[in-house]
C-alpha cells in the first residue's frame, strides 16, 4: 500500500514538472528518517510556511505519525543562484502507537532551493514533548532528510 502511495507521488511530481525552475507556493515530497513518509508545504508569505507530514516511525513496530507545523524562515543565504533558508517552527502532532499520543513540536532545519529546478532539499531535527497518556510525558527527538517538488 505504501509503495502505491509513493508511486502516485512520483507520478504527480513528474506531471507537475512543467513548472521548470519556477518555485510555486505548494510543495509535495518525501521525508526519510524518523519518521519516513510524505511531506507537504504551503507558503503563507515570503518568510512563513505551513508544513504537513504523514509518516511511519520504524521502531519495534510501525507507528503512524501526523504533524502540522508553522515555520518561520528568518534568513536567506545565497549559494550562486540557489537559496539556503534556515528555519524554526512550532507545531503539533498525533501519533497512533498503542493509543493516541499528542505532541508539541519544535522543528529546526535548513532548506536548500535549487534555482534550475522547482525542488527543495531539507534537513530537519524535531525535539518534541509527547503526551502518551495520563501523566506520561516523554521527550522525543526526531529527524529526517527530505525533498519537495513545487508547483
Amino acid at each position: 500500500m505504501r509503495r502505491k502511495g509513493l508511486l502516485w507521488i512520483i507520478i504527480l511530481m513528474a506531471w507537475v514538472s512543467s513548472a521548470s525552475g519556477q518555485i510555486g507556493t505548494v510543495g509535495l515530497g518525501v521525508v526519510l528518517g524518523n519518521p519516513t513518509g510524505i511531506s507537504a508545504v504551503y507558503w503563507t508569505g515570503d518568510h512563513s510556511a505551513i508544513q504537513l507530514n504523514m509518516g511511519y516511525l520504524m521502531a519495534r513496530e510501525e507507528h503512524l505519525l501526523l504533524s502540522a507545523d508553522f515555520l518561520v524562515h528568518p534568513w536567506i543565504f545565497y549559494e550562486e543562484d540557489d537559496l539556503i533558508r534556515p528555519y524554526v517552527g512550532l507545531g503539533g502532532g498525533l501519533g497512533f502507537i498503542s493509543d493516541i499520543s499528542i505532541s508539541l513540536r519544535l522543528p529546526l532545519g535548513t532548506s536548500y532551493f535549487f534555482s534550475a529546478f522547482p525542488i527543495e532539499a531539507f534537513a530537519e531535527l524535531v525535539p518534541s514533548l509527547q503526551l502518551m497518556g495520563p501523566g506520561d510525558i516523554r521527550f522525543y527527538l526526531g529527524g529526517y532528510l527530505g525533498a519537495r517538488w513545487y508547483f
